[in-house]
């Protein structure tokens, strides 16, 4: 049976629901306000209904037909997306590619960028140097915050390829007393205009990442993260809506918030978001390129959310609340989040390929 897209989109509206989730202790680190359900097990009561995809692409756009229908292929926050084992997002990615390419584009490419030697200026090979802000040569990257560690450009010696080195460590992190070592696609101002990641509609993100010598450790860390942006100045400063890294027991670790609510405020010193969700995806990749695509669509009370990991669906959801009640936003940073106090490493590294962006 052939479905239509629109037709899919009220089969997955009137089966899935999402359970109320409690607001978590401020004072807890980013990755771990939640308790983690365990590998295999869900604390919702919700099946996540999915239409298989030819490769990653909208389920609720125009550019992937449906195939046989509608499939029960995912339990969210179970540790994968497929229960016979196999790609559940079609081809993409690898452990060991001879090149960084992504698939064929499924929508609107709106950013594409392979790094090239004059992307960074050379004196951010310097631990601390830079400004919080400060645009990229070509203004195509910006600092996301003080950077503790290093970026530069080098040559991959297993695809060839130019690629951002992003290192920090234990003593970078004394020296500064920070912990941010990110950058963020192009000005904020981008996301102000509507350029990138406009609320309500869906963007496919891609990225190409390595992490270099990587091996769990018992203290978090954010690799990927999605900030909001304020609508005025009575908001303060909210977790990012959503996030992606590693937990303290060596775990992949996505965590999505919403707010209904145009401002989020605090009761008896906790935030109070409409949901703030934590799941385990399964161990990180140590050590091999890894192929990361995102479907985001941004509404507090409908939004979407699937994650492909080298082509493979790891989490799925549809009509489900993603992202806080903003006019703009959210923009989107990676590289290494990371304190170390309490850390059984000393640092972390990773390499950053091409990345993509597509209005789907």
């Amino acid at each position: 049976m052939t479905l239509s897209m629109k037709g899919a989109a009220v089969m997955l509206a009137a089966l899935v629901s999402v359970a109320p989730i409690a607001a978590a202790a401020e004072t807890m680190p980013v990755g771990l306000q939640n308790a983690v359900p365990a590998l295999g097990t869900t604390t919702q009561s919700n099946n996540i209904l999915l239409a298989m995809l030819a490769s990653p692409g909208p389920l609720g756009g125009n550019s992937g037909p449906l195939s046989n229908g509608l499939m029960n292929i995912c339990h969210r926050s179970a540790g994968g997306c497929d229960g016979d084992g196999s790609s559940g997002g079609g081809s993409g990615g690898g452990s060991s590619p001879s090149t960084l390419k992504f698939p064929s584009p499924r929508g609107t490419v709106i950013f594409e960028h392979q790094w090239s030697s004059g992307d960074i200026p050379s004196s951010w090979g310097t631990p601390g140097a830079g400004k919080a802000g400060t645009p990229f040569a070509g203004k195509k990257f910006r600092l996301g915050g003080r950077p503790d560690g290093r970026f530069k450009i080098i040559t991959d010696p297993e695809t060839g390829a130019k690629v951002v080195d992003i290192l920090v460590t234990r003593q970078d992190e004394a020296r500064t007393r920070t912990h941010h070592t990110e950058i963020e696609i192009n000005n904020v101002s981008e996301w102000y205009k509507g350029r990138f990641m406009v609320p309500g509609r869906r963007y496919l993100l891609e990225i190409w990442r390595k992490n270099i010598n990587y091996r769990a450790d018992r203290k978090w860390e954010i690799w990927w993260q999605n900030h909001s942006l304020y609508d005025n100045s009575t908001e303060k400063g909210r977790n990012p809506l959503l996030s992606l890294g590693g937990d303290r027991k060596g775990n992949l670790n996505l965590l999505v918030r919403a707010d209904t609510k145009s401002t989020t405020y605090k009761k008896d010193g906790l935030w109070v978001y409409t949901r703030n969700s934590s799941y385990r995806l399964g161990s990180p990749e140590s050590s091999a390129w890894t192929l990361w695509q995102m479907e985001i669509k941004v509404d507090p009370r409908n939004g979407a959310l699937h994650l492909w990991k080298n082509g493979k669906l790891i989490h799925s959801e549809e009509n489900s609340p993603v992202g806080y009640n903003d006019r703009h936003g959210p923009p989107w940073a990676f590289g290494w989040y990371k304190y170390f106090s309490g850390s059984n490493v000393d640092s972390r590294q990773a390499y950053i390929g091409p990345i993509r962006i597509q209005r789907l």
